[in-house]
């Protein structure tokens, strides 16, 4: 096993070290599965699906291994296992025919929202060139948990007014309330993957920013949003507005 397909921590705080790797025919050379892994996940022959054994208990001549990305984050990783299962035709629950049982990523099973925000190219070189300020990898930590905590507690009443406005058939209230949720349901995800270390302290600040731009770009238009959102909007983009002054 290559020295590179070992976790370590970069100079941003990233853990690396993952990688997606291929399992292929050796008579032909095809690719029945994809993966992603570390260490000797790739030559691993144990904790595979059924579908993956009874494929191997058919070549004749046996499977070879190939890393097709190394040296990646963990997101990056499920970004292209994702991409290349999709690429050899899908998995098999999808009607592809990889042994793979999901699509791949992190949330293979359920349906992930991604909306990006659009920034010009001086908003861009602005967040790219920003210096943020530097903490104690623990301070950073305490700040990324404060956020998920208060976050967490705003998505489950956005989630609680969704299903409000479905019941009493308030399609403003239902419509507003999954605007907010996709706007920025996802920053609990931010929070929990730079704890995880799946992403720097500068892109972690970059996507509190955005964020917050995009909720004052979405208040603007105040008399299309439910007043119960309306309210939350607010309070999140206060919230924001003070932890971003502890980062810049």
């Amino acid at each position: 096993m290559p020295k590179e397909d070992t976790l370590y921590i970069d100079d941003e705080g990233v853990k690396r070290g993952y990688y997606v790797y291929f399992h292929k025919n050796k008579s032909t050379g095809e690719v029945f599965y994809i993966g992603k892994g570390s260490g000797d996940r790739a030559w691993d022959k144990t904790r595979r699906n059924k579908l993956w054994r009874s494929e191997v208990e058919k070549l004749s001549d046996g499977w070879d291994i190939e890393i097709i990305k190394r040296n990646l984050s963990e997101n990056e990783a499920f970004y292209y296992e994702e991409k290349f299962i999709q690429s050899a035709g899908g998995s098999r629950a999808e009607g592809g025919g990889l042994t793979n049982w999901v699509p791949g990523g992190e949330h293979p099973s359920s349906l992930k929202i991604e909306i990006p925000i659009e920034l010009s190219s001086d908003e861009q070189k602005n967040y790219e060139s920003k210096i943020y300020k530097k903490y104690s990898r623990k301070e950073q930590e305490v700040i990324a948990e404060s956020i998920n905590k208060t976050l967490v507690s705003l998505t489950e009443r956005l989630d609680e007014l969704e299903s409000e406005g479905d019941s009493d058939g308030n399609e403003m209230l239902s419509d507003s309330s999954s605007m907010a949720i996709i706007i920025f349901g996802h920053l609990p995800d931010v929070s929990d993957d730079f704890k995880r270390r799946r992403i720097s302290w500068k892109d972690f600040c970059v996507d509190i920013e955005k964020s917050l731009a995009e909720i004052e770009d979405e208040m603007e238009y105040k008399d299309e949003v439910h007043e119960k959102v309306l309210s939350i909007y607010k309070s999140t983009n206060q919230f924001l507005k003070s932890i971003i002054k502890k980062l810049v």
